[in-house]
């Protein structure tokens, strides 16, 4: 018995360790999160990849699973049907119902780029005109640029945009097949200054760059854009002065049902490496928190809010009253369960009740027995009785357990044995001796 006894124990710690590891092993595996991004080739996609190698590479507690997007009204689609936790947003992409931001990626500034002869002075005399409209990525600016130029009045049918590429952009331009073109950029853009630099070195064309009017107002009528800047000389000469504008901004973007608490610790991670992402990344994507007190496109999620605001809330302190009620609701359930087994007969009785249990039956089986072979058997019974609890368990064991020792009640009934054998077989034992000794062993 002591045997199976410590097996039971030894059961019982390693199957406790386990459950420690695999606690512990849930706990410290990172947590995979399906990002939305496109269309393929664009620099938003290139900029996730590396981020999701960096987050791999500095061992955060979150992964990026890319999942590919025909551009950012595809990814709000996905966003809002719960195919991705995470989607790569423009905040002029009306299409999001349910997009919250955790971080802006990226910022881009609208600027007007003209020919010096070609009369234009401001944007309303880009009525009528050529005006093309360069694509950065896949998606498509012109019903941005459309919107802006409404607020000036500007119809639909008054203006003649053309979406191009850049060198399609360069090539017109060069060709005077139009006297200008809209950029939604960063104007610290490598590819943009360098298509700047062409225009004005190898094709010796004089440009002015412009930024937008009334941006202020802009930016308060419509809520996907912000006031930007371009700064003096951004594009070598270019523009003379620093010119006030407005801009869009591509936003990494989860839905609500993400819990605040990922939302914290993601944010808090993103932050940190973006460092190494510029380092890691040579493009114009800066990581910054969304500002949490402006009325904006995508409202900050409720999880970033806490960690711009320092309220963020560890796991224990979140969700306490869920960990108590846990641990009561485990402490009844346990007792309940403990309480049937022991109503059903599947509990184990205590060694010292189950040896009591067993030495009351072998004492009704001798009080009843009419012949020396019966106590013979009863003797062999008890015998191996005694060998099993010596061998399996011993009497130290036994006292452990807090169980009186029975080594008074088993000499005592061996010696009833003796004397009931002694009684059958007519040898040396009074009937009164007899009676004596079997109501004691009765009580």
């Amino acid at each position: 018995m002591a045997r199976q006894l410590a097996l039971r124990r030894l059961a019982v710690v390693l199957g406790g360790l386990c459950l420690i590891l695999a606690a512990w092993y849930l706990a410290v595996r990172p947590t995979t999160l399906r990002v939305a991004v496109g269309a393929a080739g664009s620099t938003q996609v290139e900029v996730l990849e590396a981020l999701a190698r960096v987050l791999r590479d500095t061992h955060q507690p979150y992964r990026f699973k890319l999942v590919r997007a025909n551009g950012s009204a595809d990814a709000s689609a996905m966003l809002d049907k719960g195919t991705v936790d995470l989607a790569v947003l423009r905040s002029d992409d009306q299409e999001g119902k349910d997009a919250r931001s955790i971080v802006i990626l990226h910022k881009r500034a609208f600027a007007l780029v003209v020919r010096k002869d070609s009369g234009i002075e401001t944007l309303r005399d880009i009525a009528n005109r050529p005006i093309g409209i360069t694509n950065v990525d896949a998606d498509s600016y012109k019903p941005m640029v459309e919107k802006i130029m409404s607020h000036f009045e500007l119809g639909e049918d008054e203006l003649k945009l053309q979406e191009m590429s850049r060198k399609e952009t360069v090539d017109a331009m060069a060709q005077r097949r139009i006297d200008g073109f809209v950029m939604i950029i960063n104007p610290a853009s490598k590819p943009t200054r360098e298509m700047i630099a062409e225009l004005t070195g190898k094709h010796k064309l004089e440009v002015v760059v412009k930024g937008v009017p009334s941006h202020q107002a802009l930016a308060l009528r419509f809520r996907e854009l912000h006031k930007s800047e371009i700064p003096e000389g951004a594009f070598g000469l270019q523009p003379p002065e620093d010119e006030d504008t407005v801009g869009i901004t591509l936003e990494l973007a989860a839905s609500s049902r993400l819990s605040e608490q990922t939302a914290t610790e993601l944010t808090k991670s993103l932050m940190e490496v973006r460092g190494r992402l510029r380092i890691a990344q040579a493009l114009t994507y800066n990581i910054e928190t969304p500002p949490v007190d402006e009325e904006r496109r995508f409202l900050p999620h409720a999880g970033t809010a806490a960690f711009v605001n320092s309220e963020s809330k560890t796991l224990l302190e979140q969700y306490s009253e869920y960990i108590w009620l846990g641990l009561f609701g485990v402490g009844i359930i346990g007792s309940s369960v403990a309480g049937v087994m022991s109503w059903a007969g599947l509990k184990s009785e205590a060694p010292a009740d189950t040896l009591a249990e067993q030495v009351r039956v072998l004492a009704g089986r001798l009080e009843a027995a009419t012949s020396v072979g019966e106590v013979d058997g009863i003797q062999g019974d008890f015998d191996d009785l005694v060998l099993a609890l010596m061998r399996d368990y011993g009497l130290r064991s036994l006292a452990e357990e807090g169980a009186p020792d029975p080594s008074p009640w088993l000499n005592t009934f061996a010696g009833l044995i003796g004397c009931r054998r002694q009684l059958l077989e007519g040898v040396s034992s009074t009937p009164s001796a007899e009676v004596t000794r079997m109501s004691a062993m009765r009580s």
